[in-house]
């Protein structure tokens, strides 16, 4: 899946993006969505600077069409 082989690709090309993990669902407890991820950073600086960056932005570019995007972000 591009998808998740262009998110995992993030990893090492942003600075503070510490691990990428995605895939492809196989629960029925999903509530319809297919596909998910989970990113951890350094901090939130990390996270803010995630956003903006012109890798990220290429991303976008052609996946956002594609997808309902439901994003949260919190600290553990």
């Amino acid at each position: 899946m591009r998808a998740a082989a262009e998110i995992r690709a993030l990893q090492g090309q942003i600075p503070g993006l510490l691990e990428t993990f995605v895939g492809v669902n196989f629960s029925a407890r999903s509530a319809g969505y297919e596909f998910g991820g989970v990113m951890k950073f350094t901090d939130r600086a990390a996270l803010e600077a995630y956003g903006p960056h012109p890798v990220h932005k290429k991303l976008l570019e052609w996946l956002v069409p594609l997808v309902e995007a439901v994003e949260v972000d919190f600290e553990g």
